[in-house]
């Protein structure tokens, strides 16, 4: 501005100083609009960055959110499938004890037979021959033999 204007700092005359005021005008409006230019020029590389961003960060969240679905729908799958099996071991556990109740009754049951036979056998040895006689065993019911006498097993 001072280079394009004469060594004298103002011109005398009104026009020339309109002229002057003017050009100064001019001078501050580019310079100003020069600089709104370059900052709307940042602002729309800002914009078409962020946009960018935007852009990428919805695709990001598109592939979380597909991600949480298929999650829940594994999720919901084991859930099920715990609820199956909750069910089966109930299952077999009230099946357990239902074997167990029929295992216990069958040791019942042999220790009843046991305890009979275990009676019926002393019972059913034979009393002591009358007259101090002695008894030439043969094998006979009694004598906790079973099937006759020596050699025939």
């Amino acid at each position: 501005i001072m280079a394009t204007l004469s060594p004298d700092p103002l011109p005398r005359e009104p026009g020339e100083l309109l002229k002057l005021g003017l050009s100064l005008i001019e001078r501050a409006y580019d310079e100003r609009a020069r600089g709104l230019e370059a900052e709307t020029a940042r602002l729309r590389a800002f914009s078409a960055e962020s946009e960018g961003r935007v852009t990428a960060l919805q695709q990001r969240v598109s592939e979380l959110e597909a991600q949480l679905r298929s999650g829940a729908a594994e999720n919901a799958s084991l859930v099920s499938e715990r609820a199956s099996l909750a069910a089966e071991k109930s299952s077999l556990a009230a099946e357990n004890r239902s074997l167990q109740e029929r295992l216990d009754k069958a040791g019942q049951f042999k220790r009843a037979i046991m305890s009979i036979a275990a009676t019926n056998g002393v019972a059913d040895e034979e009393p002591p021959p009358p007259n101090g006689a002695s008894h030439s065993g043969g094998g006979g019911v009694g004598t906790g033999c079973r099937g006759g006498g020596v050699g025939t097993g």
